[in-house]
């Protein structure tokens, strides 16, 4: 930082990105084989978010020739570049001009340099551009002509991961929700925080992580996305131009402080330290996958609450088991009972909130608390028995609505517990809040006592016996 001036934003791999919404990775000569058959051509690759993530290409063959099958294929980079599997998706065919095939790219689309292998290389920073990250307020950047508060910094493990905010982010974000599609949001960088270079697979790890937990931040499936890998002398030494799994923003809230995100960005370290252990890795990777599903809710809030209700029996037993020791013996088989004492030990309120209003009313006729009453609506739907099919005619959609929310809500604040989270967090249940009222954690606005957290035998409601209220 020069005087008052605050630091320049980091430089993405690839500007076009930012700017166009895709970015050409290679134009020249290509090999493309298909059926056993190689097929000659200029060809050109381009990195697309329209309306998700993917890397396609285009080949026009030369000299003409009888369209490729589209099985069996792969695109070599002369005269001694990388190789990808591909998927030929047309085929262009014309008496008077040359055979043009368009496809997309496919696997795992990495590669180094100069064909250096990558036990080889050594690394001082991983650059990437950021998709679908929320619009938040961070530190000061600056591009010499405006400045505005868009760097985001954590760290985890012996990594730092700094996010630079895109200056026009909250439109960009609009503008995609409203169009159905993926958008550019952030340029990021990963570094060690020691200084030290560290190798390719290192790096692969770190972007994988870091996808998971900037998902479970944004509510939404983005993340890191067309990393460049730089050596000490600053030269691009390794490249991935993997697309990122995503959906485009828009589509459900979260519950990340957008206005205050640098307490909520210090999980990380927790989050990565469970990442790092195979077993728990396991059951958080499916646990945030789940989330995302149902957050995103492109098929109904029905279908969204069996999601949620799958993730909260899923961390249910992870607490349950690991967290509190209890044998398979000593778990309950009921899937409500579970969920109550998961949200026990977390210290969340097991009455509907009054917010939800349509929902409380029918819980209360039934002598439902929050969970039973999730639970219920999902088995009347995963048991279609003809009294669970005329009892789900009494939900209305506005208290099927708020199931899905109330299931959700548990499924972050279970997450947050589980990653010692203790700040402030946007509540979903508050259903009339503005955005930038945050409250605290249930846990720390309410501590309990340790002995206070291990969940009593709690014994099924009568109103879950029709239906089944176990897993199934």
């Amino acid at each position: 930082m020069v005087g008052n001036s605050p630091p320049p934003p980091l430089q993405g791999p690839y500007p076009d990105l930012a700017e166009r919404g895709c970015a050409e990775l290679y134009e020249g000569q290509v090999l493309l084989t298909a059926g056993g058959r190689e097929h000659e051509g200029h060809g050109q690759i381009v990195s697309q978010l329209t309306p998700y993530p993917r890397a396609s290409f285009e080949v026009v063959l030369t000299p003409p020739m009888g369209a490729p099958q589209g099985f069996d294929c792969r695109i070599w980079l002369p005269p001694a570049g990388p190789s990808f599997d591909c998927l030929i998706t047309g085929k262009h065919m014309s008496s008077s001009e040359p055979t043009r095939v368009t496809g997309i790219l496919q696997g795992d689309l990495s590669f180094t340099e100069d064909r250096a292998t990558a036990s080889e290389i050594a690394l001082s920073a991983v650059r990437f551009h950021g998709v679908n990250f929320p619009d938040c307020i961070g530190a000061m950047i600056g591009d010499g002509s405006a400045s505005w508060a868009g760097r985001l910094s954590t760290t985890f493990g012996p990594w730092r991961m700094t996010l630079d905010q895109l200056r026009d982010c909250g439109d960009r974000l609009k503008e995609a929700g409203v169009q159905g599609r993926c958008t550019a949001t952030h340029v990021g960088e990963l570094v060690r925080e020691d200084g030290v270079p560290f190798g390719i697979e290192e790096a692969r790890a770190a972007l994988e992580f870091a996808y998971w937990f900037l998902s479970f931040c944004g509510g939404v499936r983005g993340g890191p996305c067309l990393a460049e890998g730089r050596s000490p002398e600053g030269s691009a030494v390794w490249r991935d131009w993997t697309a990122p799994s995503a959906d485009p923003p828009g589509r459900g809230s979260s519950w990340f402080p957008t206005m205050a995100p640098g307490p909520a960005l210090s999980i990380a370290d927790q989050a990565q330290s469970l990442w790092c252990s195979g077993s728990d890795r396991t059951w958080l990777r499916d646990a945030i996958a789940l989330y995302l599903a149902a957050n995103r809710n492109h098929a109904g809030c029905e279908l969204a609450n069996i999601w949620a209700c799958t993730a909260l029996d899923m961390l249910a037993y992870v607490v349950l088991s690991r967290r509190l020791g209890l044998s398979e013996r000593r778990i309950p088989r009921e899937h409500a009972v579970r969920v109550r004492q998961l949200i026990d030990w977390a210290g969340i309120p097991p009455d509907v909130p009054d917010t939800l209003r349509k929902l409380a009313a029918w819980a209360q006729q039934r002598n439902l608390n929050g969970p039973q009453a999730v639970v219920r609506i999902r088995n009347l739907m995963v048991h279609p028995t003809s009294g669970n099919t005329a009892e789900m005619q009494t939900v209305t959609p506005h208290a099927r609505f708020e199931a899905w929310y109330l299931a959700l809500w548990y499924v972050e604040l279970a997450l947050l517990k589980l990653l010692d989270y203790n700040g402030r967090y946007s509540s979903r249940v508050d259903l009339h809040g503005w955005r930038g009222q945050y409250e605290l954690v249930p846990w720390a606005s309410n501590p309990q006592p340790p002995e206070a957290r291990r969940p009593e035998r709690l014994e099924p409601s009568a109103g879950l016996s029709n239906g089944g209220a176990s897993a199934g």
